[in-house]
């Protein structure tokens, strides 16, 4: 009987967890297909719809569990930036991600990092973008989703392209060899897109941008067959997602890469297809799409010498444009108007609490009257104490500033004797140096060449063992010449940091890691302050290989307003700057860094995170005598 009971129960209970989970399931399953509906409602354009439809499933006590919160949340704020409410997408998508960053196995943080590095970008705050796209690209890789990472490697390419057309065309400022490095890397990060591109992805938008976005980089290098390609590759992939907004903007691409080949009756072609998509539109971006295209169809009549039709094409597009400012205006207008009434029912509601205020003032101050009575003789009572309290606090304190005063002589004390022992090293290391380079080398070369002189005058009577000494001989030598440039680099000593920097980073790079350097106003300086700087850069370099897992780092040199600034960074991991100086076993020998650019009088300055990688700024005052 009892295990009846007992068998009866547990298949009710597991009958109770079955439909909870069908349930639950059906919830998800229905949210996941009014959010399908939603974003087609957005590509139609059928905003208020979609809008109506967000607000209707922020309704259903569904709408508490976080996963799908986050999900109707993010259409939400793609929903605003369709329609250029950037500002209120911005809102949804910081305060979301504050909310989840923490979660590494949440695949939000992709989504959320997405949208935020395109608004930044969208700005052109480039290195915000670029912080964000890297979350992107690092969340993705720790979860081993190829879409996200697809989807990191394109905004982080975007970033590159957009550095490098700006600084090529608009108003930013890069050196030329800057613009080339930001160039090559777009190239690379659009083709890892591709290359990387999961073949059976069903959201393709990534690879979409990608050919579109090497359509635009190989028509400002003027390779319009290479454009032309990737334009249709790209046309070809907007045709399968069936978006017609983003088929008339990959025809109206295509139309301007076949004008520039001269082939104008075929760009008439892809421009009329276009235009015929967008006479159906009614939306902002529709309209903002069919205005450039407008422009574009003038341009094509002009080329092709029917100036009656481009001049009426070029009106049209010229009254479109006007009737586009207006509805524009009209909006921003019906904005400020609600804000107006906004704040002047708020004007109101302040008058009405401000008499509530006054009334209830004149209430108090009886009172207080009263208190202020009572407490008077109880605060004689408390300055009393308190002025007892606080001679007790000064001397207390005085107390402190002794201790911090004994503990920082304490401190520059061991920053000098630090200071000297390094000092000693390193002049110990170039004595060394010297004595097997001038003497122990000149040593074995004297004795290599009596040698050689014996070899001559036995001919072919020369005994063996002559050789196998000469053998060593020189054996012998080139190891004390390494071990002369390990201890202090002869490139150095004999051409000056610049040439030093380059021979360190050609030693030091491999296929895992490359070191570059670049140098301004550089010159030869005073020995002692050379190997000094030469010893800190080999420092950081030797950490860089050590643990910062980086793909490249960068060294570079200037001299300005009479210091010397060294800028080292690098696009690996980084790490805990607190942890790190609070553990003196870290073994990075940055403490010992520190003291000795204090020592030079210099300044120091280290920045570290997952996002950037390691960034290292030193300004040191340049030696009267170099």
């Amino acid at each position: 009987m009892n295990n009846k009971f007992i068998l009866i129960k547990f298949t009710f209970i597991v009958a109770l967890f079955f439909n909870a989970t069908i349930s639950f399931s059906q919830v998800i399953s229905e949210t996941d297909s009014l959010l399908l509906v939603i974003d087609k409602k957005i590509v139609d354009e059928q905003y208020d719809s979609a809008e109506a439809l967000i607000n209707y499933i922020k309704t259903i006590p569904q709408y508490e569990i976080d996963s799908i919160k986050l999900e109707v949340d993010l259409t939400l704020a793609k929903l605003y930036q369709t329609r250029n409410e950037d500002e209120k997408a911005l809102g949804i998508l910081l305060n979301g991600l504050s909310k989840i960053k923490e979660d590494k196995s949440s695949p939000f943080i992709a989504d959320y990092a997405y949208e935020i590095g395109s608004k930044f970008s969208k700005i052109k705050n480039f290195p915000k973008g670029l912080e964000y796209y890297r979350m992107v690209l690092s969340s993705g890789k720790y979860r081993n989703d190829s879409l996200d990472i697809s989807r990191g490697l394109l905004g982080i390419g975007n970033i590159h392209f957009r550095y490098y057309y700006n600084s090529r065309y608009l108003a930013l400022k890069l050196e030329e060899n800057m613009q080339q490095v930001h160039k090559d890397s777009a190239l690379n990060y659009y083709k890892n897109v591709i290359a990387t591109f999961p073949k059976n992805e069903s959201k393709k938008e990534s690879l979409v941008y990608a050919n579109n976005n090497l359509l635009a980089y190989y028509a400002y290098d003027k390779e319009y067959d290479l454009a032309e390609f990737y334009g249709k590759k790209a046309l070809e992939i907007r045709e399968e997602l069936g978006d017609s907004v983003e088929i008339a903007e990959g025809l109206n691409g295509l139309g301007a890469i076949t004008t520039y080949k001269g082939d104008l009756i075929k760009a008439k072609e892809y421009y009329e297809r276009a235009l015929q998509i967008l006479d159906k539109k009614e939306g902002y971006n529709s309209k903002f799409q069919k205005l450039t295209l407008l422009n574009n169809i003038a341009d094509n009549y002009k080329r092709r010498k029917q100036y009656q039709k481009a001049y009426e094409t070029l009106n049209r597009a010229q009254d479109f444009g006007n009737k586009l400012n207006v509805e524009s205006a009209n909006e921003k207008y019906a904005e400020y108007e609600a804000k107006y009434n906004v704040a002047e029912k708020e004007k109101i509601v302040e008058i009405e609490k401000n008499k509530r205020q006054q009334i209830e003032f004149w209430l108090y101050v009886l009172g207080l009257a009263t208190i202020l009575l009572v407490g008077f003789s109880g605060l004689l009572y408390n300055t009393f104490r308190l002025r007892r309290k606080n001679l007790t606090l000064e001397h207390d304190q005085e107390k402190l500033l002794q201790e911090r005063k004994i503990e920082q002589v304490q401190n520059e004390s061991q920053i000098k004797i630090l200071n000297a022992t390094l000092d000693g090293k390193e002049d110990e290391r170039r004595h060394i140096a010297e004595v097997l380079h001038n003497s122990v080398s000149a040593l074995l070369s004297s004795a290599n060449l009596h040698l050689q002189a014996a070899k001559i005058d036995l001919k072919d009577k020369t005994p063996q063992e002559i050789i196998k000494t000469q053998a060593i001989i020189s054996e012998a030598a080139d190891k004390i010449r390494d071990l002369s440039h390990k201890l202090v680099s002869s490139v150095l000593l004999k051409f000056g940091l610049s040439y030093a920097m380059e021979d360190l980073c050609e030693k030091y790079s491999n296929s895992q890691l490359t070191f570059e350097t670049q140098s301004k106003n550089i010159i030869r300086y005073n020995q002692d302050f050379e190997i000094k700087i030469h010893s800190i850069v080999e420092e950081f370099v030797n950490n860089i290989i050590k643990h910062s897992n980086a793909d490249k780092a960068t060294i570079l040199l200037e001299q300005k307003e009479g210091k010397l600034q060294v800028r080292i960074f690098d696009d690996g991991d980084g790490f805990d700057i607190e942890k790190m100086r609070k553990n003196d076993k870290g073994g990075l020998g940055i403490v010992q860094i520190e003291a000795r650019i204090k020592m030079m009088e210099g300044i120091f300055d280290l920045k570290s995170s997952k996002a950037t990688g390691t960034r290292i700024f030193i300004n040191i005052p340049i030696p009267e005598d170099y």
